[in-house]
């Protein structure tokens, strides 16, 4: 299972800095690709390549950097820890 490319259209960018009102989607989608990759025998191994910007969020959520390309994983130790993430803030079992 691959995701070519998740992007977010030029037009549809915010120029000025404004509060975030909207959290945790990016985790949830997250969540569901480790979902996915478990029903597909990967152990919830998910593999992203990433850009700079956007690295320190992987790194949080608790993907790994391998070469030093962009490209990052999450183990399947990882994968754990984020189902229990997710599930104590949303209050039900992982």
């Amino acid at each position: 299972m691959a995701i070519e490319s998740l992007t977010n259209a030029p037009w549809n960018t915010i120029t000025h800095p404004q509060p975030e009102t909207r959290k945790g989607s990016a985790s949830s989608l997250i969540e569901e690709l480790v979902r996915e990759s478990q029903r597909l025998q990967f152990n919830g191994i998910v593999k992203a390549m990433t850009i700079p910007s956007v690295r320190p969020f992987y790194r949080k959520v608790g993907f790994i950097e391998t070469d030093g390309s962009g490209e990052m994983i999450l183990t399947p130790d990882a994968a754990l820890i984020v189902f229990n993430k997710t599930a104590a803030i949303k209050g039900s079992p992982p």
